[in-house]
């Protein structure tokens, strides 16, 4: 737990100076960065992650869930958007009110 919160917290502070700079030296790089990025970490997943297929069986993924959680975050991207127009984002709200 300790790895993941330290990668994470260094991701969110170095992400938008590494992102800037990428920006700077042509937009494009930000998209290509990624790819050999993937590709290190399918490799390392590959290697390093054990396989669990041992007495388990395939339960169904949670639908309403999935679909609550798609509607949430939909949601909390659009008030973040909408956040400096009140009267857009509450006419949005009674929108999905009803």
């Amino acid at each position: 737990m300790r790895i993941w919160s330290t990668t994470s917290a260094l991701a969110a502070a170095a992400g938008p100076a590494v992102g800037g700079l990428l920006v700077e030296a042509s937009w494009r790089w930000v998209f290509e960065v990624n790819v050999p990025i993937g590709i290190l970490a399918a490799v390392a997943a590959f290697r390093l992650v054990p396989d669990s297929h041992e007495g388990t069986t395939a339960k169904v993924p949670d639908l309403l869930g999935a679909g609550v959680l798609t509607v949430a975050i939909g949601l909390l991207a659009l008030g973040l958007v909408k956040i400096n127009d009140p009267i857009e984002l509450m006419s949005v709200g009674r929108t999905f009110a009803g």
